[in-house]
């Protein structure tokens, strides 16, 4: 372990460990923080670039762990004039929060695809009061969080690198021995229960695939899409 690991600590912290500044979202933020390497491209950046009235019109609410369940509080958080803004377009990524947990029995804790299916029907209605006329949801599909184990698992974590003697594995199951893994389904050792996770996120894909689809002409104002995750061709590590 060296100082350097460190060296941006203070500054990560304070920022709660999240970057909306730099996201692909709403990243707007080039070459100013100390953490960042390379330049920020936006969905944000590009739409200002194509129409210069996007300009700091966004809003990122975004939490991390949030889950189909809570997204029915932090969606009454838009900010829209319905009649006198301009249409939306709303990105809504879950990434793998509603198979993510750090219970022991973690399938049971996980989102099932009627939950699911129940939440994201809940949300278009609520959001189609809320939007201009015109604007559109985008939803993701849930990320296949194997590559991170895949990737990882076999390398030095940062506190492991001066002996050589502590690696992901390692960190993943001593979270789970601890129950405060952000991710007992992927981050483990357990092959099975890796493959059972990626299974279930699969299952609600699926079933949010077929909710956009069912939706897809039954709003007023707003029209849904759906898209799958591209987190899994993102996360190569070199």
């Amino acid at each position: 372990m060296t100082a350097d690991i460190f060296r941006n600590l203070t500054f990560a912290v304070e920022n709660e460990l999240d970057w909306p500044q730099l996201s692909a979202g709403t990243g707007y933020i080039q070459g100013t923080w100390p953490i960042q390497d390379g330049p920020t491209d936006s969905i944000y950046l590009n739409l200002r670039k194509r129409n210069r009235c996007n300009h700091r019109d966004f809003q990122n609410l975004a939490v991390n762990g949030a889950d189909v369940f809570d997204v029915q509080n932090y969606q009454k958080n838009i900010a829209r004039n319905q009649t006198k803004d301009y249409p939306l377009l709303i990105l809504f990524e879950l990434v793998g929060n509603d198979v993510c947990n750090n219970y022991p029995d973690s399938v049971a804790h996980m989102t099932t695809p009627e939950e699911m299916r129940r939440h994201l029907i809940q949300s278009l209605k609520y959001l189609d009061t809320r939007v201009p006329f015109g604007s559109s949801i985008i939803f993701y599909g849930l990320s296949d969080g194997r590559v991170l184990f895949d990737q990882l698992h076999d390398r030095y974590h940062p506190i492991g690198t001066l002996h050589k003697n502590v690696k992901y594995i390692d960190v993943y199951d001593w979270l789970n021995c601890l129950h405060v893994t952000p991710c007992h389904g992927w981050l483990t050792s357990n092959a099975t229960l890796r493959n059972l996770t990626t299974k279930r996120a699969e299952e609600l894909s699926k079933t949010i695939r077929a909710v956009v689809d069912e939706y897809r002409l039954k709003l007023r104002n707003l029209e849904p899409a759906y898209m799958d995750s591209p987190l899994s061709q993102i996360l190569i590590f070199q």
